[in-house]
């Protein structure tokens, strides 16, 4: 009795071993024998290892290449038979041999495999699969191992998965999880990680699977029992935020499947709303709800009570920097009296950390290297709380010597002129990083586009000051290997590419690839610019990228203004300022007033022969009715204009006029009863123009200068003989408070006649109006005829335009305006008399509006004279096509 127990424990111990032995086989694949017209030896050992590869997907082990290379030595083997199999077979261990071929013919192609027994105690058995192309070799290949595992191991074949008691999920989507597929060997590991990766999902309150046995093989089926869907999600007690701002933090949405956790999440989501708006001690609280089959409701009950204001903010450990400077720092604030305004006194976690940042970057520009700043610790008490910060400071480090090592390019005084970090008293990180900029600018701008400016740091604790060194390599020089222009649809290439400051094969240059965008920029052709660089096809080669976005060039506009002397007036205009995208310039334009009426037609071209002198020709018709007299002219003009150098632009033009006084007041000034009858001005202008304005509406930056002489008469002829001078400089200043700019303008004449002819008196200078001194009537200011008070204009003339401009609505490109004018007008026997200058200001508008710049401006008269008008409003509109 106790010898038969003994040998049925050895039997329950040693059986299952055997049985695992018996599960476990292991095959040799040798190289297939190809048939076919073309040459395709080339496939003998590649479907031997993908055979070899789909055996170990099925878990089938195979011998390794290694083994297979070594059992066949030099042996090139053509045609096998199972003798030659099964030597192989015992050689190699296995026990199966799998060998076949594989024949094409056209596009058909079969692949055949013999299964051989290495100890023969099986019969031979074979395996066929066919298909078309081989493209599909590798899918064949699969079929043909699915089959040869089936005959080996006796596994049956996976032939259907049935998923059953889904409504809302897809069963596709349910399989899309399975590691388990149709066709595959059937694997109860398989079966098991795939009821896991179904519970996964998270989607099913259950998943049972069950097996059933078919002539085709097993078929398996899922069974899931769904969880039920929010159909309807409800709050309670809601009044100080918006439902919607609480739906979009939920983390789930109506009709998605209810998820214990996202709701259970949601509830931290939605008290972080009520935290953002001050409400600290909001309570949430959610109730699930059956509301029908497979159907439920969340109820979110929420106590609001009330906000919870920043009381006070401590700091503590700052003995150098007083609490007042670090609150101005902070974005977080404490409660105020505009509290109920402006939301001061509400804690925002985000806002208080990036106050911490701000803080540690003011302490490091100001020397304190070594400072700590804490975790800001934020105690609540009941409708109030405390935060207080934990400062560290250290000691304040003074900068010592400032040098530099490595690739010096320049000398180190050319330098130490680039940098500011010598003239600090204290160290200043931010200092150092824009040093670093300033000395990249440089390296870049002699093709050293990956130069490397390192600042090495050393602390003398004894002194408490800092050593700094600035560590350049400059790394190789880089190429401009290709420019490509996107975004232009009407745009031609070359107006773009003319434009450029640098070119195909020439240095790299940050700073010219700089200057080139600020000249597209002052083009007005586009709306954004962006460039972008990329590694060429050599370490030392760039490619620039740049997309334009086309704005509308082409524009009708109009304007409209009053003044007592042209009463409503009209301007109107047309134009296409990149005609054909070719940058040339057409323009109609029209005014017409009570007292002025002018026609005028312009072409111009920009590039005239492909190089950058410019040509225009233009032809007006104008009639004004001054005080006393009547002006009807027509006249042209022709000009050319070259740039000299960058910025500067050396320009001149011929300009024919021919004019008529007439209907002069019979009470009208002597001077003025000589002018009646024809003038005709023939006159030459030259003008040197240095323009480094960084846009032309609304400029933030840059000057505008010229000088301007006038010829008129002498070997021209004509009847006017005389001289014109005009000087004119503007400055724009950008202000260190964001997009604030102060503008201003000088500018002078002077004009003299010569002998063989006269000066007509319309040539003189006369002031008054939006484009000179705003709040006087136009053409007002000047010298008068003293019989009769009539303004005749002067030889002389100086003008100052001052302008504070600042944004009113910024994302909109709404801007204010705040000037100050001043000047005047004198006879060529007066001496200028600046404290004679007539004054003015006013405020107004600006604005790129859909219909075009709008200019609306009042102007006050600061110094009025008996009878003459205190302000006036002026204004001008375009739209843009």
């Amino acid at each position: 009795m106790l010898k038969r127990i003994a040998l049925l424990l050895i039997l329950l111990m040693v059986l299952p071993g055997l049985a695992r032995a018996a599960e476990t086989v292991k095959v040799g694949v040798l190289p297939f024998t190809v048939y076919g017209k073309e040459d395709l030896n080339y496939l003998r050992k590649g479907i031997q290892e993908m055979l070899t590869g789909q055996f170990l997907d099925h878990g089938v082990e195979t011998a390794t290449k290694a083994d297979i290379r070594q059992a066949l030595g030099a042996r090139e083997l053509v045609e096998v038979s199972e003798q030659i199999a099964r030597k192989f077979g015992k050689a190699l261990n296995v026990d199966y041999i799998i060998y076949g071929s594989l024949t094409k013919i056209g596009r058909s192609i079969s692949l055949d495999a013999r299964i051989v027994d290495t100890l023969g105690l099986k019969r031979t058995g074979s395996v066929f699969v066919q298909g078309e192309g081989l493209e599909n070799l590798a899918a064949l290949i699969k079929d043909l191992a699915v089959k040869a595992t089936f005959k080996i191991t006796g596994r049956q074949k996976l032939s259907k998965i049935i998923i059953s008691g889904n409504k809302r999920i897809e069963s596709d989507a349910i399989k899309t999880v399975l590691k388990s597929k149709e066709g595959d060997i059937f694997s109860k590991t398989k079966i098991s990680d795939d009821l896991k990766s179904i519970y996964r999902m998270n989607y099913f309150e259950d998943v049972k699977v069950e097996v059933e046995d078919s002539e085709e093989g097993k078929i398996v089926h899922f069974t899931v029992d769904e969880k039920p869907s929010i159909r309807q999600i409800e709050f309670v007690g809601v009044r100080r935020v918006e439902e919607k701002d609480l739906r979009e933090v939920l983390g789930y949405s109506l009709y998605s499947i209810q998820d214990t956790k996202k709701i259970v999440d949601s509830v931290e989501n939605i008290k972080e709303v009520y935290r953002e708006k001050g409400y600290y001690n909001a309570e949430v609280i959610y109730k699930i709800e059956n509301i029908g089959p497979k159907m439920v409701g969340i109820r979110y009950g929420i106590k609001e009570r009330g906000r919870v204001y920043i009381k006070r903010i401590d700091f503590k450990g700052n003995e150098n920097v007083n609490r007042k400077k670090l609150l101005d720092l902070m974005e977080t604030k404490e409660k105020g009296f505009f509290t109920w305004l402006t939301d001061a006194g509400i804690l925002k976690r985000d806002d208080l950390k990036e106050d911490i940042s701000k803080i540690l970057t003011y302490y490091y520009n100001h020397g304190y290297i070594k400072v700590q700043v804490a975790d800001p610790f934020v105690e609540v008490e009941e409708d109030e709380m405390v935060v207080t910060i934990q400062i560290n400071e250290g000691p304040q480090y003074k900068v010592g010597k400032v040098s530099f090592t490595g690739d010096l390019i320049e000398p180190e005084e050319k330098l130490f002129s680039l940098i500011e970090i010598d003239k600090q008293a204290f160290f200043n990180r931010e200092i150092i990083r824009k040093d670093m900029t300033e000395i990249n600018s440089l390296y870049s701008s002699h093709g050293y586009a990956f130069a490397l400016v390192s600042p090495l740091i050393r602390e003398h604790e004894d002194t408490l000051s800092v050593d700094i060194t600035y560590k350049i390599t400059k790394n190789q020089l880089v190429y401009i290997e290709r420019i490509e222009i996107t975004g232009n649809t009407k745009t031609r290439d070359k107006v773009i590419r003319r434009q450029f400051k640098i070119n195909e094969g020439d240095l790299f240059s940050k700073e010219k690839l700089k200057k080139s965008a600020m000249n597209l920029n002052r083009l007005g052709y586009f709306k954004d610019i962006k460039f972008s660089q990329t590694k060429g096809s050599a370490d030392n080669k760039q490619n620039v990228k740049i997309k334009v976005e086309e704005q509308p060039t082409g524009a009708f506009s109009i304007g409209a203004g009053y003044s007592s002397y042209n009463k409503v007036f009209g301007i109107f205009s047309v134009s296409q300022n990149n005609l054909f995208g070719k940058g040339q310039k057409l323009v109609l334009e029209g005014s017409v007033g009570d007292k002025i009426t002018e026609y005028s037609m312009s072409f111009t071209e920009p590039w005239l022969f492909d190089i950058p002198l410019s040509a225009g020709i233009s032809i007006y018709d104008r009639t004004q009715k001054y005080t006393d007299y009547d002006k009807d002219a027509i006249g042209g003009i022709i000009g050319l204009g070259y740039p000299i150098m960058e910025y500067v632009g050396l320009s001149g033009r011929y300009k024919y006029e021919d004019a008529v006084i007439e209907n002069i007041d019979e009470d009208a000034s002597v001077t003025l009863e000589t002018m009646e009858g024809r003038w005709k001005t023939s006159s030459i202008t030259v003008a040197l123009r240095r323009d480094t304005r960084n846009r032309f509406f609304n400029p933030s930056s840059g000057s505008d200068n010229s000088i301007t002489v006038e010829y008129a008469g002498g070997f021209l002829g004509g009847t006017s003989y005389f001289n014109k001078y005009v000087l004119n400089s503007g400055w724009f200043f950008p202000l260190p408070w964001g997009e604030h700019v102060f503008f201003a303008r000088g500018k002078f004449g002077f004009l003299e006649g010569r002998a063989g002819g006269k000066v007509p008196i319309f040539e003189n200078f006369v002031l008054g109006g939006m484009n000179s001194l705003r709040g006087f009537k136009w053409g007002s200011i000047g010298p008068l005829d003293p019989a009769t008070n009539t303004v005749l204009g002067g030889e002389k003339m100086v003008l100052f335009n001052f302008e504070y401009i600042f944004p009113l609505i910024k994302d909109a490109g709404l801007m204010g305006v705040v000037f100050f004018d001043t000047g005047n007008a004198y006879r060529s026997d007066e001496n200028i008399d600046f404290s004679s200058l007539r004054k003015s200001a006013g405020a107004g508008i600006r604005f790129f509006s859909p219909l075009g710049p709008l200019r609306l401006e009042w102007g006050y008269v600061l110094d009025p004279k008996p009878g003459e008008q205190t302000s006036s409003w002026e204004f001008s509109i375009g739209s843009f096509f």
